[in-house]
């Protein structure tokens, strides 16, 4: 009986000891495997912030555009990327917004704006990376407004 009493606590204090190591090991996995998941989810996340943040005046914009009596966006290719294109004609002068869609998010590319006499005499124009924030000021014919702001676009890539 003694021998057997004896048996039985030892096998119940290895099993006791095998659940407690089990547990333990379960509780570092997990504890290892949450740290790894959020900092994992906070690096991926730092990098989507700074590639598709949106400044807010970009997104207040649409929101005016979208509101506006006649929104119309029209798409272009450039390369092989097609442009989302939204725009403001208003005395004179023409603004345009190039954006990419990314991860269902309309991201602002570029702006051109021109202005002028149109077919009397060149435009002048501006056009803006906004991602680089570099800015080219110059003139051209309306008929040539077009390429001019294709080589802008592919010049930028």
């Amino acid at each position: 009986m003694k021998i057997k009493t004896t048996y039985l606590l030892t096998a119940l204090f290895v099993g006791v000891f095998m659940m407690a190591s089990c547990n333990s090991e379960t509780k570092k996995h997990a504890k290892s495997s949450t740290n790894l998941d959020i900092t994992g989810n906070k690096e991926k996340s730092l990098k989507n912030n700074k590639e598709d943040e949106i400044d807010k005046k970009y997104i207040e914009y649409l929101d005016e555009y979208g509101s506006s009596s006649n929104p119309e966006i029209n798409f272009v290719t450039v390369g092989n990327i097609t442009y989302w294109v939204t725009h403001y004609y208003g005395s004179g002068t023409r603004q345009e917004y190039f954006w990419v869609l990314s991860k269902n998010k309309l991201i602002p590319k570029f702006i051109f704006e021109y202005g002028g006499m149109p077919g009397v005499e060149e435009l002048e124009y501006t056009f803006i990376n906004i991602k680089t924030n570099v800015t080219v000021d110059g003139k051209a014919f309306e008929n040539n407004m077009e390429k001019e702001k294709e080589k802008f676009i592919l010049k930028k890539l």
